[in-house]
């Protein structure tokens, strides 16, 4: 019997793994439904601001891998491990994009929103080399070592794995730490035949307008008034 897959969905930093697994509920019949029909919830927990990268991206998939003595022990569908959609939101987002460049070979597709590229992308507090003036220092060598450290993670190295896997990316369109060029960019490097078939659409909030404050005079009393327009 062919086992259920696995939705790995991962939180972005401040929510909490319930939080994250009750994003997952649809209303039927009046009633709330909770989880992915036909599928199994993962929603772990792993706290920081760049935590889904390396031991972080180890324990999601151990908590997968863990998801099959857990079913075995409570009973239900057995689980296909062979089939993971990576799915989350932020941090979680770029969790969800690192774990399926990583994990390609299990992936039947990711779902990520405003999910950064590479931490030296996201936005201004984290770019390294940029802002902290003492790194110009540094020997070549040395500095070539942290640097490697760092792009280690970064998604766009390994974007050609999710050639063939369908996305699904969203990201504001006023987004300044995930501009929207960059995960257009990163679809776009993981396959580029995929220019021929991406369809998407921007959505901008109009600002409210400030009302003016207009004095005006009653001619009858003398008495100053503000009207706003």
């Amino acid at each position: 019997v062919r086992g259920c897959p696995v939705v790995l969905s991962l939180h972005g930093t401040g929510v909490n793994p319930r939080d994250q697994a009750d994003a997952y509920k649809q209303q039927i019949n009046g009633k709330m439904v909770f989880g992915v029909s036909g599928a199994w919830l993962v929603a772990p927990s792993r706290h920081g601001a760049h935590n889904w990268e390396g031991l972080g991206y180890r324990s999601a998939m151990a908590a997968v891998e863990a998801l099959t003595q857990v079913v075995a022990q409570l009973g239900g569908n057995p689980v296909d491990l062979k089939r993971v959609l990576f799915a989350g939101h932020s941090m979680g987002g770029h969790g969800a994009w690192h774990a399926a460049t990583r994990s390609a070979g299990r992936a039947v597709g990711v779902a990520s929103v405003a999910g950064w590229i590479n931490k030296e992308w996201y936005g201004d507090s984290n770019t390294l080399w940029k802002h902290d003036a003492a790194q110009s220092h540094l020997e070549p060598a040395l500095k070539a070592l942290f640097e490697g450290v760092v792009a280690q993670h970064n998604v766009d190295t390994l974007a050609p794995n999710l050639a063939g896997l369908p996305i699904l990316a969203r990201v504001g369109a006023l987004d300044r730490a995930v501009p929207p060029y960059q995960v257009l960019s990163l679809i776009h490097i993981s396959e580029p035949t995929r220019l021929l078939s991406i369809s998407y659409a921007v959505f901008c909030l109009k600002k409210k307008k400030k009302k003016k404050n207009i004095t005006k005079i009653d001619k009858r009393t003398s008495i100053r008034y503000v009207d706003k327009m």
